[in-house]
């Protein structure tokens, strides 16, 4: 599909002539993202180790390789670029956070105006493999009561009338069970969102192991490598070599 939008343009597209299928941002998430459709894991719980040089990961990075070099697809080279060459109509897909679908929605709807929706990426399993990624939270080793208090705070803003406000400010998805009772307004107003929501029971996680914002800047650069060239298992061995020592000294600190 992709590479039959880069040769058969949207008839309702705004700006210069030329389409593509898909833009690809430069990011972990990206990286994650294609791991689980392919099947993989970034992280094994078997041995505390990661996983980046496994055979999902290789087949993913290839298709990626593959489709940049058929033409059918272009990397982000400014932010948000992707955006707006979907609003313009002159991009059949991108692959973002559900933090961003009121401005896809305000770009569409300033720009070619067309119908639009969000689905699972593509995917090779037999059922969706999401990536659903988000920020930690940590209780500190404190005095009981420090430490009492820490975990009354997570308790509070994992509770269902916080991730309900959360996610109506913010479009995150909310981790609360619950919540889509009392999101249907939010979910009248985006039916993107609830598109995005309903794929919760399809998710997979980044892993949350120490020191892995540090190994997500080893990602980016293994990505921009690959897809500019880079052979493909040499690099994901390179970037598997540096997670996993990383991870040793994270694991040893004191």
């Amino acid at each position: 599909m992709a590479c039959k939008a880069s040769q058969q343009p949207f008839s309702q597209a705004r700006g210069p002539a030329g389409s593509l299928g898909y833009a690809l941002s430069i990011d972990a998430s990206r990286f994650a993202t294609w791991t689980f459709a392919f099947g993989g894991d970034l992280f094994t719980s078997q041995s505390n180790q990661y996983t980046f040089d496994s055979p999902p990961a290789v087949q993913a990075m290839q298709f990626l390789q593959d489709l940049l070099a058929s033409g059918c697809a272009e990397v982000v080279e400014q932010r948000y670029a992707d955006q707006d060459g979907f609003a313009q109509g002159k991009l059949l897909f991108t692959i973002g956070t559900s933090s961003g679908i009121p401005f896809y929605a305000k770009a569409v709807d300033s720009a070619a105006h067309f119908h639009w929706a969000v689905a699972a990426p593509p995917y090779t399993t037999g059922e969706p493999r999401v990536n659903f990624y988000g920020p930690s939270l940590s209780a500190l080793r404190s005095t009981p009561e420090k430490e009492l208090a820490a975990w009354l705070v997570i308790q509070h803003l994992a509770g269902l009338e916080a991730q309900v406000h959360w996610a109506s400010v913010s479009q995150y998805l909310p981790v609360h069970a619950q919540a889509d009772e009392a999101l249907q307004g939010l979910f009248i107003e985006f039916p993107a969102f609830q598109s995005a929501y309903q794929l919760l029971p399809y998710a997979h996680f980044e892993p949350s192991a120490p020191g892995y914002e540090d190994v997500r800047l080893l990602v980016y650069d293994a990505l921009a490598d690959i897809v500019q060239g880079a052979e493909i298992e040499a690099s994901l061995v390179k970037l598997n070599n540096q997670a996993n020592t990383l991870l040793t000294d994270q694991s040893v600190l004191p």
